[in-house]
């Protein structure tokens, strides 16, 4: 900030600018306690003339003008202004003979009149519409005048941005201005036409083609964990495919995509059993359900008419009768071979009571020859014999 007690020295060489930014320049110059002089070296149109009648003292160079420009019809000159508009020839003329606009600069009180006269000039809907048009006709004329207007707007932009109360009042606006265009219906168009001409453009650049399809994996990651979303893009998915696959022009494609698909699930060792599992599955599912069942047999009749798939279904049928053939032939082997095995045990089984009891009568006899009676002893003795029996069974049988 500048003291009030220091004096303020400014040179100004402007095609113009934003009209609400040189009327608050203006506005702070006039309110300066201390002299204030604005140099003009070449020349100050547009809101710079506003800027510079606000000062106490304009110094101007002889080969310089302090102008607006009205519409195409101001031309300047030094030290004065020839206009059709002769409200502002007054206005501008008279507010230059205040401050002093010659060719070796003239001093000045700054006065009631000249503040009065700038804010006329603002509050002027004539003046504010030659502003405007100036600023455009010195950009359409002077390409480096063109570029550093441009570079300050996108300055006061940024400063804009900076400042949290301007950016959020920017944001609204910004906002409430792209809705308008929405639902105008050129401003829509318009629209479209920008925002399809931004894609080509990223498009066109390999990088940001890149950074925007990370961003759209990215939020659609963000989407899919979100129950509701997630339920409304994969309902979204079915629906597409359902579309495409009922569309004449993308039907085809999609029946080859699901063809493909598949055989590369079938060449691929890992998938293949787990595909061919899901089949088979599947066909025991029909099979067990009669309207299926039905249905299938239906669908399969026009397929047999067909002598190619006809033979490969016979040898389908040739090979599945043969390994359940050889499937049945081994469990009759497994049941012979069980029902051996329980013969030969009862067999053994027999055999071994029938030597159980003659070695008993034999005992028996030899203790009656010997005459010796011990019942206990002897029963103890056959029961030895009856365990030693059933071992040697057992191990027979093993």
């Amino acid at each position: 900030m500048t003291p009030d007690f220091m004096p303020i020295d400014l040179i100004l060489h402007t095609p113009g600018g934003i009209v609400l930014a040189s009327e608050q320049i203006a506005h702070a110059l006039s309110h300066h306690p201390s002299k204030v002089t604005v140099f003009v070296p070449h020349y100050a149109m547009s809101g710079g003339t506003m800027i510079a009648l606000s000062a106490d003292e304009i110094v101007v160079d002889e080969n310089a003008c302090v102008l607006l420009l009205v519409r195409s019809t101001a031309v300047g000159i030094t030290g004065g202004l020839i206009m059709k508009n002769k409200l502002l020839s007054v206005l501008i003329c008279g507010a230059i003979v205040v401050t002093g606009c010659a060719q070796e600069g003239r001093q000045g009180q700054k006065s009631q009149s000249m503040q009065n006269a700038t804010q006329s000039m603002a509050k002027s809907a004539s003046v504010q519409r030659a502003f405007s048009d100036g600023r455009l006709q010195v950009m359409q004329q002077d390409e480096q005048t063109k570029r550093s207007i441009l570079q300050n707007t996108m300055k006061e932009q940024g400063m804009m941005m900076a400042d949290p109360e301007l950016r959020q009042r920017l944001i609204v606006f910004n906002t409430q201005m792209n809705q308008l265009m929405t639902n105008h219906p050129t401003g829509k168009e318009q629209l479209m036409v920008s925002t399809l001409a931004v894609l080509d453009g990223i498009n066109a650049d390999t990088k940001k083609h890149q950074q925007l399809v990370e961003i759209q994996n990215e939020s659609r990651k963000k989407a899919l964990k979100d129950p509701v979303l997630q339920r409304e893009i994969l309902q979204q998915g079915v629906n597409e495919q359902i579309l495409s696959l009922n569309n004449p022009s993308t039907s085809r494609n999609v029946k080859e995509l699901s063809l493909k698909m598949s055989g590369a699930i079938l060449n691929d060792k890992d998938f293949r059993t787990r595909k061919l599992t899901q089949d088979v599955q599947g066909f025991n599912d029909i099979s067990a359900t009669p309207a299926l069942r039905s249905e299938m047999a239906d669908a399969m009749i026009p397929l047999l008419k067909d002598p190619k798939i006809a033979s490969e279904l016979q040898k389908m049928i040739t090979m599945a009768v043969a390994q359940a053939t050889q499937k049945m032939q081994v469990q009759m082997q497994q049941q012979m071979q069980q029902q051996m095995k329980q013969q030969m045990k009862q067999q053994m089984q027999q055999q071994m009571k029938q030597q159980t009891k003659q070695q008993t009568k034999q005992q028996t006899k030899q203790q009656q020859s010997m005459g010796t009676s011990n019942p206990k002893s002897s029963s103890d003795h056959q029961s030895k014999i009856g365990e030693k029996t059933e071992k040697q069974s057992g191990s027979l049988m093993e």
